[in-house]
């Protein structure tokens, strides 16, 4: 049989989703060069459900489906008893917190098609990323990259003009979602050597970590430093040369020369204090109006309300607390404590996939907490991708492996 023969035969629909599906997530630009910008993934959402045809952990999201039930509520009561005009954006934000759940469904058919070499394709993905962030670090092809995918917001800051330092926005358009990001890919490659160490992981481990430098995201920084322990502490196992390794990494990204924006960060806080330095001020300015506006209906909240706070809060959990009350909190909550109870039960299995997955959302699902204190995760639709992906491989590979034991 001829190679083209071959390559017919066992090419699937479900692979050339998958192969698209990733590319419009982390690879294809975003389109409107706006923060939240529309991507192309979004084309391909309706093709999943005719192509999973399978049986679906949905339960895995039980909590999630609360939260979105408790936001259209929120939105409902703001309009129907707080007299809030309620227009067509309001309930556009349910549409964008349903868009990161097909990536769920992706993870399922991801884990599906490429068991053996989940992994594999994963740090292929991640080199291409980290290839194209060193080609805006690097200010290659006259910052054609960094035009290509930064936001215009952040255009200045990702090609180095008017201002001192330079923040790369790798593909997702803005340096603190791409900080996010890169801190995945490496809390993913740290999972996978904790069960086996090679050296494709190692290099994409120290790819991603670096390229998570680069974007000099404040809360990439602390998840990064939180997920080198935490995840050790939970296994109860030290490889030393990776702590190491870890350990000085982490002090090159905090201590280096070219790190400038971190440095004017501590220099902000020593001379107006935490609160008072400019870095914070905006944040905790945007934050307190939040805050004034939701103690009127703590437990619903506003709804989306554009009109009275169309102010984008990146201390997340006031933006949250005002659109959706205690109770939408409350959901959003316990999706993520359940997800990681769940993953702490299974990160000693003896399966690899099982370990590699759980070991990534046992520490992935604190670590979001800490990016909500002064970024946005579930009002920062592109965020979750990664997070929801890895959920529906996780539910994906417990599901596989009770079938094989059922079989034995």
């Amino acid at each position: 049989m001829s190679a083209g023969a071959l390559a017919l035969r066992t090419f699937s629909a479900d692979q050339a989703l998958i192969g698209l599906a990733l590319a419009s997530i982390y690879l294809i630009p975003p389109l409107g060069g706006s923060d939240f910008a529309i991507r192309p993934i979004y084309l391909f959402y309706g093709l999943i459900p005719f192509l999973a045809g399978k049986n679906l952990a949905f339960d895995y999201l039980r909590y999630y489906f609360l939260f979105l039930l408790s936001a259209l509520i929120s939105i409902l009561f703001g309009s129907a008893v707080l007299n809030v005009h309620t227009g067509i954006p309001d309930y556009l934000e349910i549409v964008r917190l349903i868009l990161p759940l097909p990536a769920f469904l992706i993870g399922h058919l991801l884990f599906t098609e490429y068991r053996a070499r989940f992994n594999a394709l994963i740090l292929r993905l991640s080199l291409v990323i980290a290839l194209i962030t060193a080609f805006q670090h690097f200010k290659l092809m006259g910052g054609f990259f960094s035009k290509l995918y930064s936001a215009d917001s952040q255009l200045p800051a990702a090609l180095g003009l008017e201002t001192e330092y330079m923040r790369v926005v790798g593909v997702s358009g803005n340096p603190n979602d791409a900080g996010m990001l890169f801190f995945f890919l490496q809390l993913l490659f740290m999972s996978t050597l904790l069960k086996k160490v090679s050296a494709g992981m190692i290099l994409g481990w120290g790819c991603s970590t670096i390229c998570l430098a680069m974007t000099q995201s404040k809360t990439a920084y602390a998840a990064f430093a939180f997920s080198i322990f935490f995840i050790f502490i939970i296994n109860q196992h030290y490889r030393f040369l990776l702590i190491a390794a870890a350990v000085l990494s982490l002090c090159w990204v905090l201590f280096a020369h070219d790190a400038a924006y971190v440095n004017n960060f501590y220099t902000a806080v020593h001379d107006d204090g935490l609160f008072g330095a400019n870095v914070f001020a905006v944040r905790f300015e945007n934050a307190l109006v939040a805050y004034d506006i939701w103690r009127a209906s703590p437990l619903l909240g506003w709804g989306v309300a554009k009109e009275i706070h169309p102010s984008v809060v990146d201390v997340e959990y006031f933006l949250l607390l005002r659109r959706y009350g205690l109770i939408g909190v409350a959901c959003l909550a316990a999706f993520l404590l359940a997800t990681g109870a769940r993953a702490l039960r299974h990160i000693a299995s003896s399966d690899a996939n099982i370990a590699i997955c759980a070991n990534f959302l046992c520490v992935v699902s604190p670590a979001i907490l800490i990016f909500m204190t002064s970024n946005n995760v579930f009002s920062a639709y592109y965020n979750q991708f990664f997070f929801f992906m890895m959920l529906g491989v996780f539910a994906e590979a417990l599901q596989t492996s009770r079938a094989d034991t059922r079989l034995k």
